[in-house]
């Protein structure tokens, strides 16, 4: 296993010690055992094979993905969690702030949905189409990855996702807010006409947790409360960062995931400040890790002789 995959497992155990500790301080009820079906069928399964074709039968070609693909399965269900338990903090909202920055910027976010409603409906569809494919361009990007045999770059997607995806949990804790669409209570016919993938009822989470209703903790069928800072944007440049030196589909990478961070506040409900925010906390835990690097080498390496290649050195690269 790399430096960086024990350095991602070790925030993985502590986010679910975490987890644990903080939801049943808040008397929170876990998920039924079956809730967990997915994650412990791909962590069984590709831990399983990481296991194996590391120490048994060992197979540098096979081992690295299966860690990286069992370890980000691990992170989901515990990070889902976690944004709930830091949901029911009901910290004061940030929304008048948020709204407050975006107007300094010289950014009118009712009037800016409004002209966006007025285009022909063809390019609202393909907004949210385009904001809803995140998911699958990450599948893909993966993959790429896996079968190229860039195990160090896909490592280097699934620690930043952890590091970028924990810090933005607890910043959403403590600074939470309730999307742009609730605050500035859009015009019920330009909602109606953007037809937004962040659409009505789809807060309902976020203030049951903030009121004290909801005290049930959800892996399955759940909702996104976090607003300020975007992760939308964070993996859609993560994605940009990891494909770096892939010449074509870098390019197709860039187009279709910069085409995804621009549809963020009109399909995803945020403010161009979590826009912003994202991009910084990404560009933050990539000089961040750079930092890290010697001291991760020193702690994970199995082998002192014998360093891992530098993080540094694939960071810069």
């Amino acid at each position: 296993m790399s430096v960086l995959m024990k350095f991602s497992l070790a925030l993985c155990s502590l986010l679910a010690l975490s987890v644990i500790v903080l939801g049943n301080a808040l008397s929170f009820s876990f998920p039924a055992l079956i809730d967990y079906k997915g994650t412990i069928i791909l962590v069984s399964l590709f831990g399983s094979l990481a296991v194996v074709y590391t120490y048994i039968r060992p197979e540098k070609l096979i081992a690295p993905p299966c860690w990286s693909i069992a370890i980000y399965s691990l992170f989901i269900p515990s990070s889902v969690m976690l944004t709930q338990i830091v949901g029911s903090f009901n910290f004061p909202l940030t929304d008048k702030y948020l709204a407050s920055f975006d107007h300094m910027l010289g950014f009118d976010w009712p009037s800016a949905m409004a002209a966006f409603a007025e285009l022909p409906e063809w390019v609202s569809i393909a907004s949210t189409n385009l904001y809803g494919s995140s998911i699958y361009f990450t599948v893909l990007v993966a993959l790429f990855l896996i079968f190229t045999r860039q195990n160090r770059r896909l490592d280097e997607f699934v620690t930043f996702f952890i590091l970028t995806g924990i810090i933005t949990v607890i910043i959403s804790g403590f600074a939470p807010a309730e999307s742009a669409y609730e605050y500035f209570k859009l015009d019920a016919a330009i909602y109606d006409r953007l037809s937004p993938v962040v659409g009505n009822g789809y807060m309902n989470d976020f203030y049951a947790l903030r009121d004290g209703s909801l005290r049930t903790l959800k892996v399955i069928e759940t909702q996104g409360i976090i607003s300020f800072p975007s992760f939308h944007t964070i993996n859609a440049l993560l994605l940009i960062y990891v494909m770096r030196g892939n010449g074509l589909l870098f390019a197709i990478t860039a187009v279709w995931n910069i085409g995804i961070v621009i549809t963020t506040p009109f399909d995803g409900a945020h403010y161009i400040t979590d826009v912003i925010g994202g991009g910084l906390i990404l560009a933050l835990m990539i000089v961040l890790l750079r930092w890290l690097e010697p001291y991760l080498n020193r702690i994970f390496s199995s082998d002192p002789a014998k360093k891992q290649p530098s993080p540094q050195a694939v960071l810069t690269s």
